[in-house]
């Protein structure tokens, strides 16, 4: 059992109810514990009737507020009634500790061995993403987190088939859901090959066809080089991993060494690509986007307005960034090879009501840096983009009788981006196309178009305005064989038109043909 501290900070009038939508921590022991309250709402005195006061005392996170310097945040006081609070020194206190945006809190999923040492450690904050289908055959996505208190099990490094390798499990919701992770120690890199979600379809997917019944889905072939075997892996700034088609993991401070811990503390820390950046690429990322004054809702709900800078923005006529994509399979093939300079076009509403569309570019893209996976199968090759730090594209290639098209299509995206403005629901959503049958090749060639391309998803319209594309090669390269170029491609109605006005020639040529016969008739028996 945690015992917390004492709080003694006032909340409400003894009379009134204390309220707050937005999420608020509460710190147990020294930050080593944390509560996390949503959608609070309490009365601790004088309740009648069976029902709240009618007076209430919100927090103030749920009160708009405007920037200010920090020597006027720390006078702000609560917004709730005074006469509860006995000092201006407890209303300042109580305000900074309620208003202060923390940290994602983090969990310690540490596995000890039989000694009772520390075999792997880890630390982060994550959150699932499940694609699900329900009973009308839509699709629909949960989110799910990982509560701080999740059962920790799994495997110990050890010797299997003269491989290194260990195994973290991560159970919750009382055993009815397992997030498991599988390493190996590959030529002294320590690699994340694995990853599997164990879930039960509960209340939580609504609607679910699937409703009470058990389900794994995962990868076993994701081969994510993470460390040296000495060393912890570390990414503060985040990474989401797409598993599969329908799941993906994101992670914030995430902390893992699962090879060589020494005296229960962490090696050498390798760091990600996405710390050691700086905050340029935010610029980069902001390039095609409108500019303009909106209201906006941080991840924990907290309401604030700001006002954006006034910058120039790329013009929508300006062509897209052409990037280049490879995904690598076994034996060194290079299984889908891709450019492409790629533009969205999505579908909202507003605060208003009203049909809004937002336009965006795929910026450029550095895959060395991470952010690019895929997948190569017998029958799909995949292609998955991250950018904009919470956006995901996904690209499903089929193959069929000696081609290859481009089969699925989902995107990612977040309506808090500036882009959208004052969208009516705000927050991650996700639209898809299927049955799409573009960007069709001959297995062995490439697909080749310089015009525009567009691929019509649910509630938005992906248009390609370069693309060159490769799925299901053979080839130990990234360069493309021969095309197939869309501007040579014969129309199906050509053969049409060019058969009707042979037939139509003939036709005419047999009508002339029997006519000059009759009159040749009439000719000889006049003689």
């Amino acid at each position: 059992m945690v015992a917390g501290q004492v709080w003694n900070q006032p909340i409400s009038n003894a009379t009134s109810s204390f309220e707050c939508n937005s999420t608020f921590y509460y710190e147990l022991i020294s930050g080593e514990t944390h509560i996390r309250f949503e959608m609070t709402r309490l009365q601790a005195f004088n309740v009648m009737n069976d029902s709240y006061s009618e007076q209430v005392d919100r927090c103030p996170q749920d009160e708009p507020t405007t920037p200010m310097a920090t020597t006027e945040m720390a006078n702000t006081t609560m917004a709730m009634t005074t006469e509860a609070m006995t000092t201006e020194a407890m209303t300042t206190e109580a305000t900074t500790m309620m208003t202060t945006t923390p940290k994602p809190v983090v969990g310690h999923y540490d596995l000890k061995d039989m000694n009772g040492t520390f075999c792997i450690m880890s630390q982060f904050n994550a959150t699932l993403r499940v694609n699900y289908t329900k009973h009308d055959n839509e699709t629909a996505l949960v989110t799910i987190m990982v509560p701080l208190m999740a059962e920790v099990s799994g495997m110990c490094p050890m010797n299997m088939s003269s491989q290194m390798m260990s195994q973290l499990k991560l159970s919750f919701k009382n055993g009815t859901r397992t997030l498991t992770a599988d390493f190996e120690e590959v030529n002294g890199t320590a690699v994340l090959t694995g990853i599997s979600f164990l879930f039960v379809y509960d209340e939580e997917f609504v609607n679910a066809s699937m409703m009470g019944q058990n389900e794994t889905i995962g990868n076993s072939m994701l081969n994510l080089a993470l460390s040296k075997a000495t060393d912890a892996y570390r990414c503060d700034s985040g990474d989401m991993v797409m598993i599969t088609s329908r799941l993906d993991l994101m992670t914030v401070d995430f902390i893992v060494q699962a090879f060589n811990v020494m005296n229960d503390t962490y090696g050498p820390e390798n760091r990600c690509a996405g710390d050691m950046t700086t905050q340029a690429p935010q610029t980069t990322e902001t390039t095609h986007m409108m500019n303009h004054t909106t209201e906006m809702t941080t991840t924990t709900t907290t309401t604030m307005t700001t006002t954006t800078t006034t910058m120039m923005p790329t013009t929508t006529t300006d062509t897209p960034t052409d990037n280049h994509f490879k995904i690598n399979g076994t034996d060194g093939v290079v299984c889908l090879v891709a450019d492409m300079g790629v533009r969205f076009s999505i579908n909202y509403l507003n605060t208003d009501d009203k049909n809004m569309t937002a336009l965006i570019d795929l910026p450029s893209v550095n895959q060395t840096a991470g952010g690019v996976t895929g997948m190569c199968e017998n029958d799909t090759n995949s292609l998955t983009i991250d950018f904009l730090k919470t956006w995901q594209l996904r690209l499903f290639f089929g193959k069929d009788s000696g081609s290859f098209a481009l089969e699925n299509v989902t995107l990612v995206y977040d309506t808090s981006d500036p882009i959208f403005e004052k969208p009516k629901n705000m927050g991650m959503h996700n639209t898809t196309g299927t049955n799409l049958g573009l960007l069709k090749g001959t297995i062995g060639n490439s697909f080749l178009c310089k015009k525009n391309v567009d691929a019509m998803l649910d509630t938005a319209t992906m248009t390609f305005t370069y693309v060159q594309v490769q799925a299901f090669s053979t080839e130990k390269t990234d360069t493309f064989a021969d095309a197939d170029d869309c501007d040579t491609e014969t129309s199906e109605i050509v053969p049409i038109v060019v058969g009707c006005a042979l037939g139509a020639l003939v036709l005419i040529v047999l009508i002339a043909y029997l006519i000059g016969r009759k009159r040749a008739k009439r000719g000889y028996q006049s003689v």
